[in-house]
């Protein structure tokens, strides 16, 4: 990578950095009443347009390891800057967190923010909607950071496995976390919309919805298992973060919506079993590639 590459990725550096900074002083203000720029706060809209598979409130808490796992990769990022070899920066040379990683990442901070605005004015609908396009932007970044890291990892190992080590843990996992937990907040947006916003011209109950809801997710789980022990192994063999989000959100929705003749708690307690498998079938895909 020449000085000019360098250059151009220790501005998009800065930038995330920046970017994140904005997060938290949005999501800040948000959380403070009679504040200038926000009606009310997200949990008050979340209660006004509750759903059948809304989590128990602790479980919007992962929020605060989200937002601690975000401030440690940026950090990290940012430290390589200072930290070089004769190529140059050491994340930069080989290119693990490649100029695509950071557009996108960036990209679903500007939907994140954008979202708290929509949401505060309860536009259900077009929440889902850019809510959607935060969870994609997230995918598509982790998508080009693990083919990056496949690529490099021989690469970085040999100047550095502590970084190679702080890439899986920092920036795959702690991104995953992010775009996983949005996920669930994406079909929790949609189940509120198709039930409430006055938008949807052929509305649904909060059961229904619900189901819905719960239904895309068991698609995602089962497609993504198949997948990531298959074709996109070598890119996301270490990432198990999709995994605990899925249990901790499973859960949330057990603990408070739990009732034995309800539709949806039936769904969640099967999704919760197959989440389970899917992450054995991990285990096991991982420990026989590696050790069989």
């Amino acid at each position: 990578m020449d000085t000019i590459d360098n250059t151009g990725m220790m501005a998009l550096t800065i930038l995330a950095m920046v970017a994140l900074i904005c997060i938290y002083v949005f999501t800040g203000i948000s959380v403070v009443r009679n504040n200038p720029l926000f009606r009310n706060s997200v949990g008050e809209v979340s209660r006004r347009y509750e759903t059948d598979i809304t989590p128990a409130n602790y479980a919007f808490g992962i929020w605060n390891l989200i937002f601690l796992l975000e401030a440690a990769w940026v950090l990290f990022a940012v430290s390589s800057i200072w930290r070089t070899t004769a190529e140059g920066p050491i994340l930069m040379n080989p290119d693990v967190l490649p100029m695509e990683f950071y557009i996108f990442w960036i990209l679903s901070c500007v939907f994140y923010v954008g979202w708290l605005f929509l949401w505060d004015r309860e536009y259900l609908l077009i929440a889902f909607i850019d809510l959607l396009l935060l969870t994609l932007s997230g995918y598509a970044a982790v998508a080009f950071q693990g083919i990056a890291t496949a690529k490099y990892a021989d690469e970085l190992s040999k100047k550095s496995d502590v970084d190679l080590t702080l890439i899986y843990v920092l920036v795959q996992n702690g991104t995953d976390l992010f775009y996983s937990w949005t996920t669930i907040a994406t079909l929790l947006n949609l189940s509120s919309a198709l039930t409430y916003d006055p938008m949807v011209k052929k509305r649904v109950n909060k059961i229904t919805s619900g189901t819905i809801a719960l239904a895309v997710l068991g698609v995602l789980v089962i497609g993504w298992s198949v997948c990531e022990n298959t074709v996109f192994y070598e890119y996301f063999k270490y990432v198990y973060a999709w995994y605990g989000v899925l249990l901790w959100a499973c859960s949330g929705i057990l603990v408070k919506n739990f009732d034995k003749t309800s539709r949806n708690s039936i769904i969640t307690v099967i999704l919760l079993c197959v989440i389970i498998v899917c992450l054995v079938a991990k285990i096991a895909v991982y420990t026989v590639s590696t050790f069989g």
